[in-house]
């Protein structure tokens, strides 16, 4: 599934489209490879099996995890508690 989405920029008044893939298969995941430099404040499941993951990124901490990790091993927890 794929959406496009479309703003203006509001001080140059550019469009800018940003086209989301949903992820359905981890086989697909590892292009992301996304660093996040900022601190991360949390990482949450929503309704349907969406991520939402939100960074501070006016805190300057050096991460060592990209995108991928994190959702790998959120995915993982996901599936051990399904296992219980």
């Amino acid at each position: 599934m794929e959406k496009i989405i479309s703003v203006k920029h509001p001080v140059t008044k550019e469009l800018i489209t940003i086209q989301m893939k949903e992820i359905a298969n981890l086989k697909l995941l590892d292009r992301y490879r996304l660093m996040l430099s900022g601190l991360i404040i949390a990482n949450n499941v929503y309704e349907d099996f969406q991520w939402m993951i939100n960074v501070d990124l006016s805190i300057k901490v050096m991460n060592k995890q990209n995108v991928y990790s994190i959702l790998t091993n959120k995915l993982n927890r996901l599936n051990d508690i399904k296992q219980v």
